[in-house]
């Protein structure tokens, strides 16, 4: 379906040394693949539903290249594990 594709073409890329298969499951997961998913407990926002407090500028989660490239930054940060920042949706990853 395109709606994976467009994920799988972001979130995949080469350059991220994550397991995609994992990456992927995690956007669907906390967002269903909507970059403007918005939850207001964090709030928490876009793809990857990271709070404000991630980016210097909260409408920067919407974008799903700018999202995608600081969710990996963060994996990268915790030693390549998606539980630290998405302790539910990264439980056991």
């Amino acid at each position: 379906d395109a709606e994976v594709q467009a994920v799988v073409a972001v979130v995949c890329l080469p350059e991220y040394r994550w397991n995609c298969s994992v990456a992927v499951y995690i956007v669907w997961l906390e967002s269903h693949f909507d970059r403007y998913a918005y939850n207001a407990a964090g709030p928490y926002r876009g793809w990857w539903q990271m709070s404000e407090g991630k980016f210097p500028d909260p409408t920067m989660a919407f974008d799903p290249v700018l999202a995608t490239q600081r969710a990996y930054q963060l994996w990268v940060e915790s030693g390549g594990t998606f539980s630290t920042h998405w302790p539910t949706a990264g439980k056991g990853f």
